[in-house]
């Protein structure tokens, strides 16, 4: 069961930065476009790794699982992944190409001042934004903030995206009649 997950949560990992490194070298200011399809396709894995590792589980005990233990191995497998695809955005962005940085900064900053267009941001209200995020940005890449990045997100989304499938995959096992 747990080498099931740990499987998909490589395999995970793997194709995760198979699609950010073709994103990489066809558009790197797509990597902050969250409605792009790899964004959507990351998504689509988020949810189906997990939910083949639990599903992996409950077919290897019969047919039935209780919550938590569909719960470990989907969470596992996300986990697993997600370190990978972290690991990998965090060496590529501070040491294979950390031009890539500012890249993603101006295109987090045309996006940002698109939405306060949208929104009827005064000139002033703009600036002060503006000197706000680029503050923000100075080291957002850096290893505090990945690790941060990464403990958050095994939360949100990972739990909670663990949890439901791990509802949607628990099947107890009858009750023997005697």
């Amino acid at each position: 069961m747990k080498n099931d997950a740990v499987k998909l949560g490589l395999m995970y990992g793997v194709v995760s930065i198979i699609i950010s490194m073709i994103v990489y070298f066809t558009n790197p200011k797509a990597m902050m476009d969250f409605s792009s399809w790899h964004m959507i396709l990351g998504y689509i894995l988020m949810i189906a790794f997990p939910y083949m590792a639990a599903k992996r589980a409950k077919d290897a005990n019969g047919g039935f699982i209780a919550f938590g233990e569909a719960l470990v191995p989907a969470m596992v497998t996300f986990a697993i992944g997600l370190l990978i695809s972290n690991v990998y955005s965090y060496l590529l962005l501070n040491y294979f190409d950390p031009s890539l940085q500012e890249t993603l900064n101006v295109a987090a900053r045309e996006m940002t001042e698109g939405m306060w267009d949208m929104m009827g941001l005064s000139e002033e209200a703009k600036l002060e934004a503006a000197e706000q995020m680029e503050q923000q940005q100075a080291n957002q890449f850096g290893i505090v903030q990945s690790a941060l990045g990464f403990i958050v997100s095994l939360i949100f989304p990972g739990l909670v995206i663990s949890a439901i499938i791990a509802a949607i995959i628990k099947k107890e096992e009858p009750m023997p009649v005697v």
